[in-house]
């Protein structure tokens, strides 16, 4: 059964670290029989995710804030605040946070548990995000296999 209305105010939902951004849950996936969960990704200038296909959900990304370049398929788009990248399920997709401040992009993937439990999965093991200084292959291989535990297939070309 889907959840109460309710609003959700800037600054408010849970919170979680991944690779260097925030993850904020603002609507979870439970709220909505699992049609789908909205939430919040911080990425600090440089920050984002790298390039990888979800196999069990599709993905809407509204940029709220900043500039980033969107891979999306074969090409790769700049764009700022109001933008809209469509991400069907298996499609190539990563974005980068490529402006000089802290940017904001809106996730609603759908369904939207599996993208959940990753995401807290990923902020357990990788919160702090790799090291500086390049991660070792150990910590990849233990990255890209969690990822595709949860059917996120991570691209290494």
């Amino acid at each position: 059964m889907a959840g109460q209305p309710r609003a959700v105010r800037s600054g408010d939902g849970r919170a979680l670290s991944v690779l260097g951004n925030t993850f904020t849950f603002k609507v979870m996936a439970a709220d909505t029989d699992d049609s789908y969960s909205v939430i919040e990704i911080t990425s600090p200038p440089n920050g984002g995710l790298p390039p990888h296909k979800n196999t069990r959900e599709s993905e809407t990304h509204i940029i709220l804030r900043g500039t980033y370049s969107f891979m999306l398929g074969t090409q790769t788009h700049e764009a700022g605040p109001g933008a809209v990248f469509f991400v069907p399920r298996g499609t190539l997709h990563a974005f980068q946070n490529v402006g000089q401040e802290q940017g904001q992009v809106l996730l609603i993937p759908s369904p939207g548990a599996n993208n959940e439990a990753l995401i807290a999965k990923l902020a357990e093991r990788f919160g702090s995000g790799l090291p500086s200084s390049g991660p070792d292959p150990a910590a990849l291989e233990a990255l890209s296999a969690l990822a595709r535990q949860y059917g996120v297939e991570p691209s290494i070309d």
